[in-house]
């Protein structure tokens, strides 16, 4: 699966993870907090963006308490929303982008500081909006398909490749990892602030077992919760 220098390819294992919106999920653990300019990035596939609130990538304590970052569906909305809290004051920020069902979905976020940009399958949904919070760090869990620590926001649909950086993407990083709607390997963007990459299927696992690896340097490898499992729904 690992690439050499210079040499990417597209998404080609055919299989994504599959949650069921009640109790299916990736948890991490304490790994990956991001704080001042970063970038979180998902494809995702809502089966149903009604009901409760959905958490598709999150690494947050409780319900009241602190996130780090979380990419989420407003469910009243259906709109991409972004959430983080300092553990005393949050900042909720919706997108232009509504999102529909059995649709996939590029969702980036950029940080620069306290400056938030949204980016739905290459385009810009939330420009340069300045967050009221700083964004900190917190020891709750990451997790996929639910809000992290917090035992709520699950997720129903698909999700594949998660990446986060260390570094601001710009819209150039944006356009080439959407790929007019190809995933491609993360790694061509930005490959020295990469801080994992999940690549749900097209990675080590290749579409089979009960693990997700993180093929970025950190090796952040999680165990499936409860039903998750892969899929052959793809982008």
């Amino acid at each position: 699966w690992f690439v050499t220098a210079g040499d990417y390819s597209a998404y080609t294992k055919a299989s994504s993870l599959t949650f069921d919106g009640v109790d299916d999920y990736v948890d991490l653990g304490d790994v990956n907090s991001l704080t001042g300019n970063f970038s979180v990035s998902a494809w995702i596939r809502p089966t149903s963006v009604t009901g409760a609130y959905q958490t598709a990538v999150g690494k947050r304590v409780s319900a009241a308490g602190a996130c780090n970052y979380e990419l989420a569906v407003d469910t009243t909305s259906a709109k991409f929303s972004w959430y983080s809290h300092n553990g005393s004051s949050g900042d909720y920020v919706e997108s232009s982008q509504v999102l529909a069902n059995d649709t996939w979905y590029h969702l980036v976020v950029t940080l620069a500081g306290t400056t938030l940009d949204m980016y739905a399958n290459g385009s810009n949904v939330k420009s340069a909006h300045t967050l009221s919070n700083a964004v900190v760090a917190n020891a709750g869990s990451l997790g996929f398909g639910r809000a992290g620590s917090y035992v709520g926001e699950y997720f129903p649909g698909q999700i594949l490749q998660v990446a986060t950086w260390e570094s601001t993407l710009t819209s150039g990083n944006v356009t080439t990892l959407y790929n007019s709607g190809v995933p491609v390997d993360p790694k061509r963007v930005s490959s020295g602030t990469l801080t994992g990459a999940w690549m749900m299927g097209d990675g080590p696992e290749s579409g089979k077992g009960s693990t997700v690896y993180d093929v970025s340097v950190n090796e952040n490898n999680a165990a499936f919760k409860n039903g998750t499992a892969f899929s052959t729904t793809v982008p």
